[in-house]
């Protein structure tokens, strides 16, 4: 007992002693045996946590728990078939315990066996419905994984009902978005993906039950009159956000507001230009005085965006003027690589592409005779930019210190190709063409399965058929550059 008090209470190192303590005068005590398996997978000692938690197997194979344990450490060392079979065997000896069956059910995610997956998430929720709301939220992440996106609403619906967040339309569209808990930021991002925008705007404030708000002292704008007003505008999220929502604020001013914008410094020169932002203010710096405020993300909702109400007043953005023009080959087309995104985004390792796929557009002798590639990743290593410049690409990485600069090479090119990034966000807006890549289960802003973007007319959406497989992705880039050779060619024979 001594000994599992001071392992609950993290004291470790004296947990270990008292274990091993107990071991020393009963080496076949299966509890201190598993117990102490349980503290070595806690101090990272993964596999020695495996070979004690297996000996306390050995001497009472019966014991529930110990798969249960057994089962943890296995996940943790991401031994995700290995890991199934503990927390099947520790399902069947002890079929009360629902983390069991939870954690069951994340490891069969991993294995891709997404249907008996769902058999385990409810499972565990049957077991305990008042404390097990992640494994309801897991059901509606693998049905969504699935596509089946109407029965991943079901859940997420059933989620909120459950746990007492339920809200009426007139909550939902209304000011009240303190009324909306977590799940309905879950469901938020449901709906938006499914092109239920007026919903999922709405919806999509619940995001504030999980951060805060800015403590800003004027009165958040819920888009009553501003005529005469002066209201400050945040961007919230990543650049990427900041680029795309904008838009929106030629409408602010059009209604007779005073527009300020506070941005991170990488945009202020290029947002300078925008004639409807009075001022425009870098992060951290002073901010002046001002009768109502919001985030850029307020804004679809303010407005009521739908699927067919995008503002697509595009260009909204303009270049500075090029210092120079790209030296290029007149008889080439110029398309801009952008395969990398931020490597401390969260998902930035499934939208990010391999190098060696990239490397397949050097492929083609069709390709390499018709275009001229400039590299405008940043995270380029310099073995990359070296390869790529062996192949005749020249590196622009070098001469962008923001996105205006960005702005006025991309505004020179003739297409981006781009993963999800700001920078695709920057080619929309400037009306350039771009060539998105994204995953099967992509942002929401990018739809399910169709080919253009709802939110930038000039892109096309070119789609993973399966997660990480970006070779096929590659493959119809490829025959899509060469398609549009063909097209031009015979666009100027016929004079059309």
């Amino acid at each position: 007992n001594a000994a599992i008090e001071a392992h609950q209470c993290g004291d470790l190192d004296k947990a270990q002693t008292l274990y091993e303590s107990v071991l020393k005068n009963a080496p076949e005590n299966a509890d201190a045996l598993a117990l102490l398996g349980v503290l070595y997978e806690a101090q990272g000692r993964y596999d020695e946590a495996i070979a004690q938690i297996k000996q306390a197997i050995q001497i009472d194979p019966k014991a529930g728990l110990f798969f249960f344990y057994l089962g943890n450490v296995l996940r943790g060392g991401e031994s995700w078939p290995e890991a199934v079979s503990a927390y099947r065997r520790a399902g069947e000896l002890q079929p009360d315990f629902a983390q069991t069956f939870f954690f069951l059910g994340l490891s069969l995610n991993r294995c891709g066996a997404q249907k008996e997956a769902l058999q385990a998430y409810e499972k565990a929720f049957a077991l305990q419905p008042d404390n097990m709301p992640e494994a309801l939220y897991n059901a509606a992440l693998t049905h969504q994984l699935c596509g089946n996106y109407d029965a991943a609403r079901a859940a997420l619906l059933r989620l909120i009902d459950v746990t007492g967040q339920n809200v009426t339309d007139e909550q939902l569209f209304s000011g009240h978005e303190h009324l909306l808990g977590k799940w309905h930021f879950h469901l938020a991002l449901l709906e938006l993906l499914s092109g239920d925008y007026a919903r999922g705007f709405a919806r999509y404030r619940a995001r504030f039950c999980l951060r805060k708000r800015p403590a800003f002292s004027a009165p958040l704008w819920h888009g009553e009159n501003p005529n005469g007003k002066t209201i400050l505008f945040y961007a919230e999220k990543g650049f990427g956000d900041a680029l795309m929502l904008v838009r929106y604020l030629p409408m602010v001013k059009e209604k007779g507001a005073r527009v300020v914008l506070i941005c991170k410094a990488p945009l202020v020169s290029l947002f300078s230009s925008l004639p409807c932002i009075d001022e425009i203010i870098e992060e951290e710096q002073i901010v002046p005085l001002f009768d109502f405020y919001a985030s850029l993300f307020d804004l679809p909702h303010i407005f009521g965006t739908t699927t067919d109400t995008i503002p697509l007043d595009i260009p909204y953005l303009s270049p500075p003027v090029p210092k120079a023009s790209l030296q290029c080959d007149l008889n080439k087309m110029k398309v801009g690589l952008v395969w990398a995104g931020n490597p401390a985004f969260g998902t930035d390792r499934l939208r990010s592409l391999p190098f060696s796929d990239v490397m397949t557009l050097f492929d083609s002798e069709v390709i390499q005779e018709k275009v001229s590639f400039y590299n405008l990743t940043r995270e380029a290593t310099e073995e990359e930019v070296c390869r790529l410049q062996e192949k005749g690409a020249v590196n622009l990485v070098s001469q962008i210190k923001d996105f205006s600069d960005a702005a006025r090479f991309i505004s020179q090119l003739d297409l981006i190709i781009c993963c999800d990034t700001a920078l695709a966000h920057l080619a929309g807006a400037l009306g350039k063409k771009v060539w998105i890549l994204v995953t099967p289960e992509p942002d929401w802003r990018w739809g399910l399965q169709q080919e253009e973007a709802l939110w930038y007319p000039s892109m096309r959406i070119f789609r993973q058929s399966k997660p990480e497989d970006w070779k096929s992705v590659m493959k119809t880039v490829c025959a899509a550059l060469e398609t549009a050779f063909q097209e031009t060619a015979k666009s100027t024979m016929t004079g059309t």
